[in-house]
C-alpha cells in the first residue's frame, strides 16, 4: 500500500531522496497518523493494485478519514520539491455536481496549505483537479482532467519557486495532463501529506475509493507500475489496467480476465489460450481491441 526500498531508508537524514517510510502491506501502522473517527478506512486485499493490500476509504460520512505521512517534515533541508504517486480506483461513486472530495493534501509544518487534489463528478465522469497555494494562502485556479474507469496512476509534482516561478503538475497514467505555473510560493515547504477523504465529504457523496502503491520522493518523476501477463498453464489476471499500446496474454490451458482488470481505450490485447473467460469485474473500454487466438 505504501512502499519504499529498505536500502534507501538510511539516506533520509542525509539526502532526503525518498520521503515515504516503509509500511507493511496489510496494515495502516506504517503511517504516522490515522484519522478515522467513523471507521471508514480499511487495509484490505480487496483494494490492492499491487502487493498484498490497499487502502479502502468508504465515503459514508462527513468526518474526515485519512492517513498521514509526516516524513517530509523530518527531512532537512526543508522539502521544496515534492513528487508523490499513488494508484486510485473509484468504485460506485455518487455525488452532486457541486460536490467534491479532497483525496490528497500537502501541508507545511505549521499546517498552511501547499496543494490539494480533489475528486468530483460531471455527467458520470470522474474528474481529478489540482489546486496550489501561494505564500498568502490564496489558491490559484484549479486545473482538472477526466479519468477513465479502472485503476489509474496519479502523480503530483510540486516545486517551490524563487521568484514567482513555483509550479504544480498533474500526471495521469504517466501522461502530463495539467500544470499550474507562476506560483509565488517560495516560503512554503511540504511538511506532511494526507491521503483519503481529507476534509470529510458532503452527506450527498457516497461510494468507495481505493488507494494503493503510494510513493513519494524529492527529485524526478516516479512513473507508473507496468502490469504484464506472464505465461502459465492457467492464467488469472486481476487488479490490472492495461494502458494504451499492445499487450499479449498466453496460457497453455486457460486465461481468465477477472476482478478489476481493465483493457484501456486504444489498447490491443492478444489472448492466446484454448479457453478464454471474461468474468465479473473485468472491463473492456470503448476503443479497446481484444483478439482471442486459440
Amino acid at each position: 500500500m505504501k512502499t519504499i526500498s529498505r536500502g534507501v531508508i538510511p539516506l533520509l537524514a542525509l539526502a532526503g531522496l525518498s520521503l515515504s517510510p516503509f509500511s507493511f502491506a496489510c496494515s495502516l501502522d506504517g503511517w504516522n497518523t490515522v484519522q478515522d473517527t467513523g471507521g471508514n478506512l480499511t487495509a484490505t486485499s480487496g483494494a490492492r493494485y499491487t502487493g498484498g493490500c490497499g487502502l479502502m476509504a468508504n465515503l459514508n460520512g462527513t468526518d474526515a478519514a485519512y492517513v498521514e505521512d509526516g516524513s517530509p517534515g523530518l527531512v532537512e533541508p526543508a522539502v521544496k520539491t515534492y513528487h508523490a504517486r499513488f494508484y486510485l480506483y473509484v468504485d460506485s461513486l455518487q455525488m452532486d455536481i457541486a460536490d467534491s472530495v479532497v483525496i490528497f493534501s500537502a501541508r507545511a509544518a505549521d499546517l498552511s496549505p501547499v496543494f490539494n487534489l480533489q475528486l468530483s463528478q460531471v455527467d458520470g465522469q470522474n474528474i481529478v483537479s489540482v489546486e496550489a497555494f501561494d505564500d498568502q494562502g490564496v489558491a490559484a485556479p484549479k486545473q482538472g482532467v477526466a479519468v477513465r474507469p479502472g485503476w489509474r496512476s496519479i502523480e503530483l509534482s510540486w516545486y517551490a519557486g524563487i521568484a514567482n516561478d513555483g509550479s504544480m503538475n498533474l500526471y495521469v497514467d504517466g501522461v502530463h495532463e495539467r500544470q499550474i505555473s507562476g506560483l509565488d510560493n517560495d516560503v512554503l515547504s511540504v511538511g506532511r501529506v494526507r491521503l483519503g477523504s481529507v476534509a470529510g465529504n458532503s452527506a450527498t457523496v457516497t461510494g468507495r475509493l481505493d488507494f494503493d502503491a503510494f510513493y513519494s520522493q524529492r527529485h524526478d518523476n516516479i512513473g507508473i507500475i507496468n502490469k504484464v501477463c506472464t505465461t502459465a498453464t492457467d492464467l488469472v489476471v486481476t487488479d490490472a489496467t492495461f494502458l494504451q499500446g499492445s499487450s499479449d496474454c498466453s496460457a497453455s490451458s486457460s486465461v481468465q480476465l477477472g476482478y478489476r482488470t481493465t483493457i484501456d481505450s486504444g489498447t490491443t490485447m492478444n489472448v492466446f489460450a484454448p479457453t478464454v473467460r471474461l468474468t465479473d469485474g473485468a472491463s473492456i473500454l470503448a476503443g479497446a481491441n481484444v483478439r482471442i487466438r486459440h
